[in-house]
């Protein structure tokens, strides 16, 4: 800018009707071609996104989203599977932001998830309010080389620490359902970035942010971890482990038990939510070893109700 004083500029983002043009700017990144002159200004658009997959910001029905595009390389449809992943975490009743599919051609969508860190600001078109974000990494204060030192429990003392006294129960318990839920569909790639907070500036505290970047890992293994510490056992992916330490999430056994059997309920019928997401079969015979029974993962240790 000008000066610390000037405006942000209206934001000149990429459009739904760019998409093709992202996803071909992305496959020559992919193989390492030559950007022609004709696609250079959708990098103008905005920062970054980070991550290790190709993604970009756009602008659709007034409001703006993340694209994440497919990779050639890619052994199954993964921004579907994706998408799939976070409506099934919907249907279990976690935060999950405004999701689309588009199908751009040879049978390999992308997915469009909202921004939620984004606000339109009423009769300026193309003008975004900003909602301050951080990651669970800057929250804890922690170097990224800590993550996997960090666990769950310790997210959930920090949202008692630095939440809004009216939201730490309910977002503490929201938290807890996204570790059972990872837990079921084996998402490993759980580290601090992968989990955020928002301002809230009524509340004067930080809220969890919605759900994102959620994705099955098929595995054979019979013992599982995730990336980050669960309970007393440490990064064990067991249901038992995740009740271990329930009272740090505020919650009482019969409500953590509440929680995990409202979500195994969900979660024992992916295959329907997948395909009604349009996912292929063999892309769903795929993620059979990544999403297990809840069984599996321990449900009947923890009894009845």
């Amino acid at each position: 800018r000008d000066d610390p004083r000037s405006p942000e500029p209206p934001a000149e983002l990429a459009q739904r009707i760019d998409l093709a043009y992202l996803k071909e700017a992305a496959e020559r990144v992919e193989a390492g071609e030559a950007m022609p002159g004709r696609l250079e200004k959708i990098f103008e658009a905005g920062s970054s996104m980070g991550g290790a997959r190709p993604k970009a910001v756009i602008e659709a029905d007034g409001r703006q989203w993340l694209a994440k595009f497919p990779l050639c390389s890619d052994a199954c449809s993964v921004p579907q599977i994706e998408c799939a992943t976070l409506l099934l975490a919907r249907e279990a009743g976690l935060n999950v932001p405004a999701l689309k599919l588009e199908d751009i051609g040879e049978h390999r969508p992308l997915m469009l998830i909202e921004r939620f860190d984004r606000i339109p600001l009423p009769g300026n078109a193309g003008h975004y309010g900003r909602k301050h974000f951080l990651s669970a990494l800057t929250l804890l204060a922690r170097h990224e080389s800590e993550s996997q030192h960090a666990s769950y429990p310790m997210l959930a003392e920090a949202i008692a620490m630095h939440g809004p006294s009216s939201a730490i129960k309910a977002d503490q318990a929201e938290l807890f359902g996204r570790m059972v839920f990872n837990i079921l569909v084996n998402n490993n790639d759980d580290h601090l970035r992968n989990h955020g907070f928002l301002w809230d500036a009524i509340g004067q505290g930080w809220r969890l942010s919605p759900l994102y970047d959620v994705m099955p890992v098929p595995s054979y293994a019979q013992e599982r971890h995730l990336h980050l510490g669960v309970g007393f056992a440490g990064r064990l992916a067991t249901l038992p482990n995740a009740m271990s330490q329930h009272g740090v999430f505020g919650l009482a056994a019969a409500q953590a038990r509440d929680i995990i059997l409202r979500i195994a309920g969900v979660v024992r019928e992916w295959k329907n939510t997948f395909e009604a997401a349009g996912v292929c079969g063999q892309d769903i015979d795929r993620m059979h070893t990544a999403i297990r029974h809840p069984r599996e993962a321990g449900l009947e240790a923890l009894g009845k109700r």
